[in-house]
């Protein structure tokens, strides 16, 4: 990164370090990107219906040029998002017919430095499943006829109210980033906006330590790193397990109004709705409003609840629900995505944090949605701080069952459109 380019950066988070001495004011500073280059997804494609392939070419790459040309032909860029956005604003009963596509390579674990050109995600978008499913059909086809293993996720589909399968409002809690994402009030976060360069390589970020990129330079200028985990949520033990905590905490606490949609907001930082938990100063300095194990507080912790540099932790989540709501039957879950340009500071930081019960202040519990792993087992334990009647403060210890299950995904570099297509071109070489 050029002197010039950190020197920008730094006098810009000072300019931000000063906002929030003035309280009414909003973030109105916005960054010039290449959105002709930059895959559209990170900007958001927020289609109705959305699937992911991987596939695992051999060594035979010339074989496999043909289909992904194919591929790279229907990349979407940011400035094809915001085109076809600007038309529905215009037309809201627009809906498109196309199937919207990005693409990268596996990052190889061993070597988090390096990607795997013969291990490519491909993130396909639309507004009509029936042209979707149809376009998966081809390319099924496509993939079947060459030496490579393929790998479908399940259908994702959005949910009416944009609700994930446990019933809560989603997409709330994302970071405000000039030219990137829309502006945000920041009165009450008390945290500072994030710089594009967070997310996007190339471009100015707000941690100093992070600015060698991954891959060079060249390699690196307009993509992202993309986090993918396909996530099954256990709706029916959900609701069976708040139905009978319900009844054993009303045996301990009459005086409390308790309810099932009561201890679901504990458990998640807000209500259903996305309503914020109200709570006074005292109430949150001891987490008696929003618990400090709650999966919002783990997950999109605030900066004021202690010293760690949270701001540069927040990533650009872009996932989608799958399975039937209606079926009970029916397998339900989260095609999470995320974006950031550091893993180790961002997304890895944030996973740690669930599975870690000092954080964000010590002994504040595990993460009551954070994904069965060998570590905590099936069960966890929830701190839910409570008030007794004679104003004394208990933690009452939850064990609750694990709710998400981690079922599979990986790590992948989403390059700039014509960085992934100089790759593609190579794939006929001897």
């Amino acid at each position: 990164m050029s002197s010039q380019t950190f020197e920008f950066g730094k006098n810009f988070r000072n300019f931000l370090k000063g906002i929030l001495n003035s309280p009414k004011q909003s973030v109105h500073v916005d960054f010039k990107l290449d959105d002709n280059e930059i895959q559209g997804n990170i900007f958001g494609f927020n289609k109705p219906f959305q699937v992911l392939l991987k596939v695992m070419f051999n060594e035979d790459l010339a074989s496999s040029e043909s289909v992904l040309k194919n591929i790279s032909e229907k990349l979407t860029s940011i400035k094809n998002v915001k085109s076809y956005r600007k038309k529905r604003r215009s037309n809201p009963e627009l809906i498109s017919s196309e199937v919207w596509a990005n693409a990268g390579f596996e990052i190889d674990k061993e070597n988090p430095d390096k990607f795997d050109r013969k291990k490519i995600l491909i993130i396909l978008s639309s507004d009509r499943k029936e042209v979707l499913e149809k376009e998966l059909e081809n390319l099924k086809k496509e993939f079947e006829r060459l030496p490579a293993e393929l790998k479908i996720s399940p259908m994702g589909q959005r949910l009416p109210g944009n609700k994930e399968h446990f019933g809560f409002k989603d997409g709330i809690s994302q970071p405000f980033v000039p030219g990137l994402t829309k502006k945000k009030n920041l009165v009450g976060y008390g945290e500072l906006p994030n710089l594009p360069g967070d997310y996007i390589f190339g471009y100015p970020s707000s941690r100093e330590e992070d600015q060698t990129p991954f891959f060079g330079s060249l390699a690196s200028k307009n993509g992202s790193l993309l986090v993918y985990l396909q996530l099954k949520q256990n709706t029916k033990e959900f609701d069976e397990y708040l139905t009978r905590a319900v009844i054993e905490l009303k045996k301990k606490y009459s005086d409390l109004k308790i309810s099932k949609g009561w201890l679901a907001a504990k458990l998640m930082g807000r209500w259903k709705d996305g309503t914020p938990i109200e709570q006074t100063e005292s109430e949150n300095k001891y987490g008696l409003g929003c618990p400090f194990s709650s999966h919002i507080h783990k997950a999109y912790p605030r900066r004021k609840l202690n010293t760690i540099p949270i701001t540069k932790s927040r990533i650009l989540r872009r996932g989608i629900p799958y399975g039937d709501s209606q079926d009970k039957k029916a397998e339900k879950g989260l095609l999470f995505i995320c974006y950031q340009t550091s893993l180790k500071s961002q997304f890895e930081f944030i996973y740690g944090n669930m599975l870690d019960s000092d954080f964000p202040l010590p002994n504040s519990g595990f993460d009551p949605f954070g994904p069965k792993n060998s570590r905590l087992g099936n069960t966890t334990i929830f701190t839910l701080p409570l008030r007794n009647q004679d104003g004394t403060i208990v933690h009452e210890l939850l064990e609750i069952p694990k709710f998400v299950e981690l079922i599979t995904g990986g790590y992948f570099f989403m390059p700039s459109i014509s960085y992934f297509n100089s790759i593609i071109n190579t794939f006929g070489e001897k």
